[in-house]
């Protein structure tokens, strides 16, 4: 894979996978809550902890999935997630002030 395919988070050059995508959403939910400490008695809390659960539970899936696909598939760059998880991560990714330029789970 070239290197302008490659997504670079945290100096880190990763492939342009869903799951790949969905550990830098985790990097950057992470960031959020050092940065606001939300209080888990407040709503903002309680949001971020179930769209934590959530990323946490599509990475286990999308890693799950990327192991039993074969060569061929991995090489094609088969994408697990829906249009609808894709477009869920997009608004989290929003939302918990990512700002990677040009990243885009719908594509």
């Amino acid at each position: 894979m070239s290197l302008s395919k490659k997504l670079k988070c945290n100096d880190e050059l990763l492939s342009n996978t869903h799951g790949n995508k969905m550990k830098i959403l985790q990097w950057i939910m992470e960031e959020w809550e050092k940065k606001e400490n939300p209080l888990m008695d407040l709503i903002s809390g309680r949001e971020f902890d179930s769209d934590y659960e959530w990323v946490m539970k599509m990475i286990d899936e999308t890693y799950t999935h990327e192991q039993t696909l074969n060569v061929y598939q991995r090489a094609r760059r088969f994408q697990t997630m829906d249009k609808y998880h894709r477009r869920l991560a997009n608004q989290l990714f929003k939302k918990y002030d990512g700002y990677r330029n040009g990243m885009n789970f719908t594509k």
